[in-house]
């Protein structure tokens, strides 16, 4: 299914829920079961009289210092509903309770300050079947691309989406139920204020994650840092992470500031907006986050098939005298292991394509240090195939594969590059159209997370415009959800 089809069937599905809930939320304020707090005391007679007459009130129960009420029959109008109490000893002594009523032209009844009604509980649960169903469209379309493409972006922003959605739907559900449970006592503005605040609390349920990112942050870059200095790129862990303890703190401090909505004073109204633009963008980013940190986990633990034809080794600086660097060392190693392993599984021999062009301060291309390297490891010269001239991750492949298409059509063709390296390169080689699998090497544990971040970056620049799009979507959504009780 294309994308705009599956846009179009998502907003379908949204209409006919919100058709649903709207039809029965008229049916069920139609009629209103008030619960009337009583003052204390023990009184003689309890009258009950609306101010005008515009509606049926029926007594339902009373028990101590409640008393529940059934409004029916509705016309059109205000009143006052006002309940008298008589004392006991002292009849001429009256507790009165009052009630605001509004009934629309369509028989609906609004009652109290905040224009309560019967069915409201409905909404939340809309929401909660909308935000899950759309979560299952997302792993099942996440599903189907990794399966077909590996190293899909749109796979892996799929999975963020799911992880957003069903946040969102087990908070919606956990709404919808607690308004049926506290029937009566819930009011749909307390449901509207919840469901306002829905993004915004998520970001109670994204903590851990962001805590336990943020101590791993913390404690690989000081390590980082310690073996290699400070650097700008060494200290990115740091940023992002206190980004995200800044985002999650500002978040929850302007809920427990102002947790209203329809603010009346500017500054509420200033605090209410860029909450409600704010939240979902900075919980669709942190899903993204998970989402990629898992993507770059499952895909470097991959191990393709042993029927491989060629091996790519992807280039990165080396040492002034062309030895090799334990980060590129690692990438050789890594093919060899798996050379070895594929000659002892089916008998097949390789072919290498260490890739990689020379650097204005190296003595030597990356490629002919690797296949010296390759040739020290025993491998015999006839099975390596240098590309001199790449500079970059696109040109390692591109080259590569122009190497490998004169050799052989079609070709099984694997590439080696570090764990934290392989999606996005996977990902270059499949918009190219070169199928090919990766294999990653270990990295140094301090060195990881931080390159980890450093994928995650570049792997959101180079789709911004997406997730631009991603991103004034969700925000539009929760305006909405926040500014659309003022509507009723």
């Amino acid at each position: 299914m294309s994308v705009k089809k599956e846009i179009i069937w998502i907003i379908s599905v949204f209409i006919i829920l919100a058709g649903a809930a709207t039809i029965w939320v008229f049916v069920s304020a139609k009629t209103y079961v008030a619960h009337i707090n009583l003052p204390g005391g023990d009184y003689r007679d309890i009258r009950v009289r609306p101010e005008e007459d515009i509606c049926d009130i029926t007594t339902l129960d009373r028990e101590g210092r409640s008393m529940t009420l059934l409004l029916e029959n509705g016309k059109t109008g205000k009143t006052n509903l006002v309940v008298t109490c008589v004392h006991e000893e002292n009849p001429s002594l009256t507790d009165s309770v009052t009630l605001g009523i509004k009934v629309s032209r369509h028989g609906l009844f609004f009652v109290g300050p905040d224009s309560d009604f019967r069915g409201h509980p409905v909404l939340p649960g809309m929401m909660a079947v909308f935000t899950l169903f759309v979560a299952i469209r997302m792993i099942i379309r996440y599903r189907r691309l990794r399966e077909r493409y590996p190293y899909s972006y749109n796979a892996l922003i799929r999975l963020s989406l799911f992880l957003f959605f069903i946040l969102q739907g087990i908070l919606f559900a956990g709404l919808c139920v607690a308004g049926i449970i506290f029937n009566g006592r819930m009011t749909a503005y307390i449901s509207f204020l919840l469901g306002g605040l829905v993004m915004s609390l998520a970001v109670l349920f994204l903590i851990p994650f962001i805590v336990i990112f943020a101590i791993v942050m913390i404690i690989s870059n000081l390590s980082l840092i310690r073996h290699e200095g400070i650097r700008f790129a060494n200290t990115l862990g740091f940023i992002l992470s206190g980004l995200m303890i800044a985002g999650s703190i500002l978040i929850l401090l302007s809920v427990v500031y102002n947790p209203g909505y329809l603010a009346v004073d500017p500054a509420g109204r200033t605090i209410e907006m860029a909450r409600a633009v704010s939240s979902p963008i900075f919980v669709y980013l942190v899903c993204v986050l998970a989402a990629t940190e898992y993507r770059l986990f499952r895909v470097a633990r991959h191990e393709p098939s042993y029927d491989q034809d060629f091996i790519i080794i992807l280039g990165c600086r080396i040492r002034p005298d062309g030895t090799l660097f334990p980060l590129l060392k690692g990438r050789a190693d890594r093919a060899v292991t798996f050379y070895k392993k594929q000659l002892q599984a089916t008998g097949k021999k390789a072919v290498f394509v260490p890739s990689g062009g020379r650097g204005t301060d190296e003595v030597m291309s990356e490629a002919e240090a690797v296949r010296n390297y390759l040739m020290e490891q025993g491998i015999s010269e006839e099975q390596i195939l240098p590309e001199t001239e790449s500079k970059t991750t696109h040109e390692n492949m591109k080259f590569s594969k122009m190497l490998i298409d004169e050799r052989k059509k079609d070709a099984g063709v694997i590439f080696s590059t570090n764990n934290y390296h392989v999606f996005r390169s996977g990902m270059i080689a499949e918009q190219m159209g070169f199928h090919a699998e990766g294999i990653g090497s270990r990295t140094k544990w301090y060195y990881s997370p931080n390159a980890q971040v450093r994928e995650f970056i570049s792997l959101l620049a180079g789709k911004w415009r997406t997730h631009a799009v991603i991103c004034l979507a969700l925000a539009g959504i929760a305006l909405a959800m926040v500014y659309a009780p003022g509507l009723v």
